[in-house]
């Protein structure tokens, strides 16, 4: 009965002739565990987790994985065991911070116990690039991504180089969607190419969050030729009216000249 623990007592029956003796035995079920995986926000299951088992009692140790339901049970001897959280499936993450990720359960005969283990999904950063006076998308703009961990996720290192991407048909870089992994931490956006004559590049810093969807727009004023210069006559004499520059983030000027 591989679902029962086994009894090591030492039983006596004593037999006499023409009597009938019973002895009768029973057996404890091991104790059921359940680790149950869900989302922090929506509660919906999170199939395809790791977690390990270890009997800080025993010997025990072994690592589950939630099925479909985001669930996995099994029964096991009694005593102490740590369960703790080895892996997630994207676009989770495993929290550093939350005590959550590592849990502790005492498991006694004929128990039915369920831990239960939250996380949050990592955040979705879309880079926009528009002309910001149609609001048209502007293509091929060139950005430059990097990332400095909070220490908030366990398995994020202290920085990633998400390196140089380019804004695609509909002005966008789903920086979520370049290959490596978002966490909750600071991000450093450098636009090094605007695709454009006029604009001038631009550095922005976000700190995003968990479960924390972002559009960050870049605006830029289009033009096909250099600025030049205007004049106006003013007593016979012709002089260069105040011109204004515009950052790429938008509409904010940094720099006025009035040359002679």
């Amino acid at each position: 009965m591989p679902d029962h623990i086994l009894d090591k007592t030492e039983y006596h029956v004593e037999l006499s002739p023409g009597k009938v003796a019973e002895l009768r035995l029973s057996n404890d079920k091991k104790p059921l565990l359940t680790l149950s995986k869900i989302d922090a926000d929506s509660q919906q299951p999170i199939p395809n987790t790791v977690l390990t088992v270890k009997a800080l009692d025993g010997t025990y140790q072994d690592d589950w994985k939630t099925g479909p339901d985001g669930t996995v049970s099994l029964r096991v001897n009694p005593g102490v065991y740590q369960v703790t959280e080895k892996s997630v499936p994207s676009p989770y993450y495993i929290p550093d911070k939350d005590a959550d990720r590592t849990q502790t359960i005492t498991l006694g005969a004929n128990d039915e116990k369920t831990l239960v283990f939250r996380n949050r999904k990592a955040p979705e950063i879309t880079i926009f690039k528009e002309n910001s006076i149609t609001g048209e998308p502007i293509e091929h703009a060139k950005f430059h991504i990097t990332y400095t961990s909070n220490g908030e996720a366990a398995e994020a290192p202290s920085t990633i180089d998400y390196g140089e991407a380019f804004t695609n048909a509909a002005g966008e870089i789903k920086v979520h969607e370049l290959g490596k992994r978002l966490y909750p931490g600071e991000f450093t956006i450098t636009e090094l190419d605007p695709a454009q004559f006029q604009a001038i590049p631009s550095t922005r810093r976000l700190g995003a969050r968990p479960s924390w969807s972002t559009r960050m727009t870049f605006s830029t004023p289009t033009s096909t030729t250099p600025p030049r210069k205007a004049v106006q006559y003013e007593g016979g004499q012709m002089r260069p009216l105040l011109s204004r520059r515009f950052s790429a983030i938008g509409k904010t000027p940094f720099q006025n000249w009035n040359e002679p």
